[in-house]
């Protein structure tokens, strides 16, 4: 079976991009600051953990320390940015090249990290916050509700039906989807398994051909060895 049988290349107006776990590898210094909170907040490491991925701060800390959210959530969203959370960050094959290359009119970032942390991140790698990007400080309600991609399509003047996003986490997978996109799932923190909901599951974001066509049109395919 050819590449396309098995992965039809998707068109889409609009990629909608999911930065932790799809184009950079942040698990380590994720897995630092929730280690911290957990000893902090007197709960179990892997248990926090557990409950992280693709979520935002306060939503994390309102399902696990409901009592902790006004103050916790206040303290996190305004503390200073860990060294480790710039430092510790790896690229995933070919997202820098990703995200020099898309017109700007073409893609956003759709994080549940806050602004000042992906700016950081970004010029850590010598990268400019992109046209479109919604943060944690965007949105009331994070991923899995459609909020974030609903409000990155509205910024980039698509419809999400013409977008397709690209995620790591079953709650952006169901963000993504309710929001009326196509996903494309990366295995990069969960396993397949997890990850059914997505229309395309590959390796990570290197398993993928991104070419825009003289329209503009982004045309996504499985890349061929």
């Amino acid at each position: 079976m050819t590449a396309e049988a098995a992965f039809p290349p998707l068109m889409a107006e609009a990629l909608l991009l999911d930065f932790d776990g799809v184009l950079f590898d942040t698990s380590a210094s994720v897995d630092l600051f929730w280690r911290r909170f957990a000893e902090n907040a007197g709960l179990p490491a892997e248990q926090v953990l557990a409950d992280v991925h693709g979520r935002r701060e306060v939503d994390t800390i309102r399902a696990l320390a409901p009592d902790r959210v006004t103050s916790d959530a206040t303290y996190y969203r305004d503390r200073p940015i860990l060294p480790e959370e710039i430092e510790w960050a790896r690229e995933y094959t070919g997202a820098v090249d990703l995200l020099r290359t898309l017109a700007p009119e073409r893609f956003a970032i759709v994080t549940s990290g806050h602004r000042a942390l992906l700016k950081a991140r970004l010029a850590h790698f010598g990268l400019e916050l992109p046209r479109v990007t919604v943060t944690a400080d965007d949105v009331s309600d994070g991923k899995p509700s459609p909020a974030p991609y609903r409000l990155a399509a509205e910024r980039l003047g698509v419809n999400a039906a013409r977008a397709v996003v690209i995620e790591d986490a079953p709650p952006g997978i169901t963000a993504g989807k309710a929001a009326g996109a196509r996903v494309i799932a990366v295995t990069t923190t969960h396993a397949a398994a997890e990850l059914g909901e997505a229309d395309r599951i590959v390796p990570d974001l290197g398993a993928l051909a991104v070419s825009a066509l003289e329209d503009g049109t982004i045309r996504i395919a499985r890349r061929t060895p």
